[in-house]
């Protein structure tokens, strides 16, 4: 377990390299984390809320998988 905030970019694109360095390399990776705020109204909605969201959903998506490519057994 490697606990930490993938929308901070520094650590999202570490923890493919922690991982790797922990399991001996990698196979796979599988993107299953994410984010969604429950709000009534979407005038509700804080653009901090939102840009929270997108950054893990979808920037740390990005920041991963950047940094796994290198590491992953071709094919």
């Amino acid at each position: 377990l490697l606990p930490g905030d993938l929308s901070d970019e520094k650590f999202a694109r570490s923890l493919v390299h922690e991982a790797h360095k922990a399991l001996g390399g990698l196979d796979i990776m599988a993107l299953v984390a994410g984010k969604q705020v429950a709000i009534p109204d979407i005038a509700d909605l804080t653009s901090e809320q939102f840009q929270k969201t997108f950054a893990i959903n979808v920037f740390a998506l990005f920041w991963l998988t950047q940094e796994a490519i290198p590491l992953l057994p071709k094919g």
